[in-house]
């Protein structure tokens, strides 16, 4: 290498060297900045006049963070449950949500759709912070109400944006809200509000996991079902019986008993670690150990006859169950037989699905979600859950379409109904398709490529 060939060489390595510390410096400086910006915003002394204002968005971000927090509780994790293509009906076992009483539902934390796909919901302590504060950015502008009761200032608003923060035993809220208020002749700026909630969210947020992934993992409430089914005497399971007249039960009566059953062996069960004691007619039976040591939680399984459940039972002859007399085949030599010894015999194969409501409470704080238990073939259900969000997945599912299909929406008087969205889902993931639209036969129509999906189900 010549000379000039080597100072062009160590000019371009002190030229990179220096751009490095040059953009080293700024990005600090930039950091620095932002911190202390941040720290100067909530740290700010608001002068006394311009207080009243303050103290009014504070306590309406107080009251919307509340708000939030607690319907996050009543309802699996969510302040907006998610939307299902199903739908929520009164025979809730179908749709992703439990429906308690009137508009009050709880997500399922692991459902079955109708087509049989197993769906697991649980939000994430992520997706639980941005529930609140999308809660908090629409809640707050009607308490806020444009400052209507403050005629004397004059106030211009800016964007609002929520954040927020699960902490152990507190949540803090805030709020990027530039505002400036004059009065006057004194005019003032605001940018940021801050609340912090005292609440147990996170602890019982993540004891209602840790319980969750046990009741799933071992499939415990399937097994504690069949147990059911096999030790009661309402019930007919397998067995046999000394009966010469084959015994007969109705599907509907041994659906109401099994409810009742359902509904107390399912409200006795514990949770090892929490604060409870068993009382003198309870066993360890109806304790489960998911290896939590909290002693001020409280943990309480429901089940209510008022809930649907799903039943059936094979063989059987319309609403009869019907055993079988093992001398019922023997012809002119049944008497004899009989007359020794009668013996029925049974054995029902049951499918059997029904909500379980699972109740944290701490500190006098609620937090609790559902599940469903499903029976199939007298066996647990097998393990083909899909997670509710499978990250990169779901957007492949809609970009990988291949199948054209033709849809046409007609509305009840099968009119043409054009304008219609038309939605596809598969697994866990809505694709948006497209809409409908008045061809030139003035049929409502629309021509498109769908994903290749096992049960999918197109949504109008």
């Amino acid at each position: 290498m010549n000379k000039s060939g080597q100072v062009t060489f160590f000019v371009i390595i002190g030229l990179v060297a220096i751009t490095t510390i040059l953009i080293g410096f700024y990005a600090r400086d930039y950091v620095v900045k932002t911190i202390l910006g941040r720290e100067l915003d909530e740290n700010i002394v608001v002068p006394e006049r311009i207080k009243p204002v303050q103290n009014f968005v504070l306590s309406c971000l107080r009251e919307s963070g509340e708000k939030a927090i607690k319907l996050i509780g009543q309802q699996g994790g969510y302040t907006t449950i998610p939307r299902d293509p199903y739908g929520l009906t009164q025979l809730n076992l179908i749709s992703n949500a439990l429906t308690i009483y009137g508009n009050n539902k709880i997500a399922y934390w692991f459902y079955e759709q109708p087509n049989k796909v197993q769906i697991k919901q649980i939000p994430t302590e992520e997706d639980i912070n941005e529930e609140i504060s999308a809660f908090i950015e629409e809640d707050i502008i009607t308490c806020l109400n444009n400052f209507r009761d403050f005629n004397e200032y004059e106030i211009i608003q800016g964007d609002l944006i929520a954040n927020t923060a699960l902490n152990e035993d507190e949540i803090s809220v805030s709020i990027d809200f530039p505002i400036k208020i004059k009065i006057q002749d004194f005019e003032f700026k605001i940018n940021k509000f801050s609340q912090t909630i005292n609440s147990p969210l996170l602890s019982l947020y993540e004891s209602a996991v840790e319980i969750f992934d046990n009741l799933n993992s071992d499939n415990t409430l399937e097994h504690k079902t069949l147990t059911m089914l096999s030790v009661y005497e309402e019930i007919p399971f397998s067995g046999t019986t000394d009966d010469c007249i084959a015994p007969i039960w109705t599907l509907d009566k041994v659906k109401e008993d099994l409810k009742k059953i359902i509904f107390n062996n399912i409200q006795a069960l514990k949770i090892k670690g929490t604060n409870y004691e068993l009382s003198e007619n309870e066993n360890s039976y109806f304790e489960i150990d998911p290896y939590l040591d909290d002693k001020d939680l409280q943990v309480n399984f429901l089940y209510s006859e008022n809930w649907p459940i799903e039943m059936d039972v094979n063989p059987r002859d319309g609403n009869l169950l019907k055993a079988q007399s093992v001398t019922s085949k023997l012809g002119p030599l049944r008497g004899l037989a009989e007359g020794f010894a009668c013996i029925s015999t049974y054995h029902f194969i049951y499918d059997i699905k029904y909500p379980v409501l699972i109740i944290l409470n701490k500190d006098g704080y609620t937090f609790q979600f559902a599940t469903q238990v499903v029976i199939d073939n007298n066996e647990p259900r097998k393990q083909t859950i899909f997670a509710n969000s499978i990250e990169g997945f779901d957007s492949r599912i809609c970009d990988a379409r291949k199948q054209e299909l033709t849809v046409f929406t007609k509305d009840i008087n099968n009119r043409p109904l054009d304008d219609v969205n038309i939605e596809y889902k598969c697994v866990s993931k809505i694709c948006d398709i497209g809409k409908t639209g008045l061809n030139n036969l003035n049929d409502a129509v629309l021509t498109e490529k769908y994903p290749q999906c096992l049960n999918g189900a197109i949504i109008g």
